[in-house]
C-alpha cells in the first residue's frame, strides 16, 4: 500500500498548497455541508440511540460542522473526518464521514476558487488529476485482492505508482502491472502512464510526453 499513500500523500499536499492562497480566516459557504449534516442526522435519528457507537462520533462532527467556522477550521474537520472515515471503512460510521468530508471539502473548494481566482484554476487541474488516480487506485486494490496473486500483484501495483507519482513510469513498471490487470481496466492505466509522462504544471503536454517517453 505504500506506493498508493505517497501518491495520495501528494495531492493532499498539493491541495494545502492551493488552499493556503487564500486568507484562513475566510468562512466557507455552509450550504453543501449544512445540508449533509442534517441528511446525516436525520438518518442517525437521535444522539441517545448511537450513544457508546462509533455513531456517536458522526454525530458530534455533523453538530460542529453546523457551527460557523472558518477555512482552518473546516480543514481540520475535514482531516478528522478522513481518519474516521480510514478507521470505519466498509461501515455506516465510515460512509457517513466521508459523506460529511466530501462536503466539507465542496464547500471549501466554492469559497477558494470565488476568493481567488488563480487558486481555482490550480484547484480544478488537482481535481481532474485527483479524479484519475481514485480510479488507478480503485482498480489497483481490485488487483491486489485477487487470490494467490497479493504479493507478486502488490509489489507491481507499488512499484508503478511509486514511480508514476515522480513522474518515472518506465517500461518494466508497466509491463509488470499490465499482467494483473483485466484486458477492460487496461486503458485507465496506460492513461495515468501517459499522463505522467506528459504532466506539465497540472497539464498533458504533447512535446514533454515525446521528450520523456525518449528517456525511457
Amino acid at each position: 500500500d505504500t506506493g498508493l499513500s505517497k501518491v495520495k500523500d501528494s495531492f493532499e499536499t498539493k491541495y494545502n498548497k492551493v488552499y493556503d492562497l487564500v486568507p484562513q480566516d475566510t468562512p466557507p459557504t455552509p450550504e453543501t455541508t449544512s445540508q449533509a449534516a442534517q441528511d446525516i442526522l436525520t438518518s442517525l435519528g437521535s444522539k441517545e440511540s448511537v450513544a457508546g457507537t462509533p455513531l456517536a462520533r458522526i454525530w458530534d462532527k455533523a453538530e460542529q460542522s453546523m457551527l460557523s467556522q472558518d477555512i482552518t477550521q473546516a480543514r481540520r474537520l475535514s482531516s478528522e473526518l478522513a481518519k474516521i472515515a480510514k478507521g470505519n471503512a466498509g461501515t455506516e460510521a465510515g460512509s457517513f464521514a466521508e459523506q460529511l468530508r466530501s462536503a466539507i471539502r465542496a464547500d471549501i473548494d466554492i469559497t477558494v476558487s470565488g476568493a481567488n481566482p488563480e487558486a481555482g484554476n490550480l484547484l480544478q487541474r488537482t481535481n481532474r488529476q485527483y479524479a484519475k488516480f481514485k480510479g488507478i487506485e480503485e482498480a489497483a486494490r481490485r488487483i491486489v485482492g485477487k487470490p494467490g496473486q497479493n504479493m507478486k500483484a502488490e509489489q507491481a501495483a507499488n512499484n508503478f505508482m511509486s514511480k508514476a507519482s515522480n513522474n518515472g513510469l518506465d517500461q518494466q513498471a508497466i509491463l509488470s502491472l499490465k499482467k494483473f490487470v483485466p484486458k477492460e481496466e487496461w486503458g485507465q492505466f496506460a492513461e495515468y502512464a501517459a499522463q505522467s509522462l506528459g504532466d506539465v504544471n497540472g497539464e498533458f503536454s504533447v512535446n514533454a510526453f515525446a521528450r520523456n517517453i525518449k528517456k525511457k
